[in-house]
């Protein structure tokens, strides 16, 4: 399905939302009303808006698009772009989460504010306590300016308040990665390399699937390009670009309108034929099964 901004309205009642920016968290839920997996389930979702989530007590456990599976834990803040594909897959009894989803058409006034601009990748890092408890602040004082429904200058108000969260999440976001890129090993090139080969498959997903174009693209051999994307994910580039066209797949089965055809026709398969014997072969189960069992 896609996380547009509709979908958040629909998952809980402790929701804000006005001229693209919506708020939401469960701090006000009782442990027992906490599900293990999470506000939306466990199905591949789209982000249609760029969304930041931090964590303030438990855990949240989840997947972005083809990588390994991640643990938000208190503290934690990861930025979220759009069109990244999330899943949740689960979460500590208490867990206490705040989202801020941000419409792409509001944010693209603000993008020199955005941490992160230049990739699609999503990136999560651990700020200091005191930048966390001034972000909760912003967010707090952010919700209460929701129910000011009779100021003229409610949404000014809120807007200006969200140029102020983002302006301090870069700052936030500039200092970690500084002290993070004075780290110089090995490990640490490879991950920069691994998050752009993640954008160009994301770019080119639907009609390159060959290593080499990727590996010309980041000026490396296929074989040096292939010996980083498999220590760092634990796939090699041909598996991962499958499982990230799998993935879209999947979105499109269980979030659109989209026949079978069309969704073969979208991914570039030569047929629906070509295209229903790849998704077997990955999901044990053919297109048109995976749809029906989502219903």
């Amino acid at each position: 399905m896609l996380i547009t901004m509709q979908t958040f309205l629909q998952i809980g009642d402790n929701i804000s939302s006005t001229g693209g920016i919506i708020l939401f968290d469960n701090y006000e839920e009782s442990a027992e009303g906490n599900t293990s997996q999470g506000p939306f389930g466990s199905k591949p979702m789209k982000l249609q808006s760029n969304v930041i989530v931090v964590c303030r007590q438990g855990y949240l456990e989840y997947r972005m698009d083809c990588d390994e599976p991640l643990r938000l834990c208190a503290g934690d803040l990861v930025f979220c772009r759009q069109g990244q594909i999330v899943e949740f897959l689960g979460a500590s009894d208490d867990i206490k989460v705040m989202f801020i989803a941000i419409s792409q058409d509001y944010i693209l006034s603000l993008e020199r504010f955005i941490p992160y601009s230049d990739t699609t990748v999503s990136m999560s890092f651990t700020p200091s306590d005191e930048f966390i408890e001034d972000f909760h602040t912003h967010y707090r004082l952010m919700k209460e300016c929701f129910n000011m429904n009779n100021s003229q200058f409610r949404d000014n108000i809120i807007h200006s308040y969200i140029y102020i969260v983002l302006m301090k999440l870069t700052n936030a976001y500039n200092q970690w990665l500084g002290n993070k890129n004075r780290d110089s090993s090995p490990k640490n090139r490879q991950l920069e390399i691994y998050r752009t080969f993640v954008s160009l498959v994301k770019e080119n997903f639907k009609t390159r699937h060959d290593v080499g174009f990727y590996a010309s693209e980041l000026f490396l051999s296929p074989g040096h390009l292939s010996r980083i994307i498999k220590s760092i994910s634990g796939k090699t580039v041909g598996a991962w670009i499958k499982d990230y066209v799998i993935l879209e797949a999947k979105v499109l089965l269980q979030s659109s309108n989209m026949t079978i055809c069309q969704i073969s026709d979208y991914l570039n398969f030569p047929n629906p034929s070509f295209f229903s014997k790849y998704f077997r072969e990955s999901t044990g189960m053919s297109p048109g099964q995976y749809r029906r069992q989502q219903d």
